[in-house]
């Protein structure tokens, strides 16, 4: 039985000699290369902060935006779209009907605001999924579209 005990303690010994005990060598230094003596040593230059966001810019004077203006209106069998931009033509705009039953019309406007109705079979209309409105001088209401702001 000592004899197990003797060879557990050199077992243990020789794995702590070789594996717990063993030092890494220390690395070796590079040789860095030295700038000549008339050269002067270049600092690192520091980073500038990062710069905020910049705000969007104001509407472009003379720019103009795609607006596609619509209305779901089945059963009609003529829209127009009347407004400021055509001179409040009931004719001057017409707008095509879709498959769903909405009928479209694309613009190009440039940036404003704008006093728009629909026209749908000879009577005027505001844009029913446009609340944003202003009375208008027959006791009723014209639907207002704000472009590029």
């Amino acid at each position: 039985m000592l004899g197990g005990i003797a060879i557990g303690l050199v077992i243990a010994a020789a794995g702590y000699f070789f594996f717990v005990k063993k030092k890494t060598p220390p690395p070796t230094p590079v040789p860095q290369k030295q700038a000549p003596a008339s050269t002067p040593t270049k600092l690192p230059t520091a980073t500038p902060p990062k710069q905020p966001p910049k705000p969007p810019s104001p509407p472009v004077p003379g720019k103009t935006w795609n607006v596609e203006f619509s209305i779901r209106a089945p059963a009609a069998t003529k829209v127009h779209l009347a407004g400021e931009f055509n001179g409040w033509s009931d004719s001057a705009t017409p707008m095509k009907k879709q498959p769903n039953g909405d009928w479209v019309v694309p613009m190009q406007l440039k940036a404003g605001i704008y006093q728009y109705k629909f026209v749908v079979d000879g009577n005027w209309i505001p844009d029913p999924d446009n609340s944003d409105r202003l009375p208008d001088d027959r006791g009723g209401y014209n639907s207002i579209l704000r472009v590029g702001n």
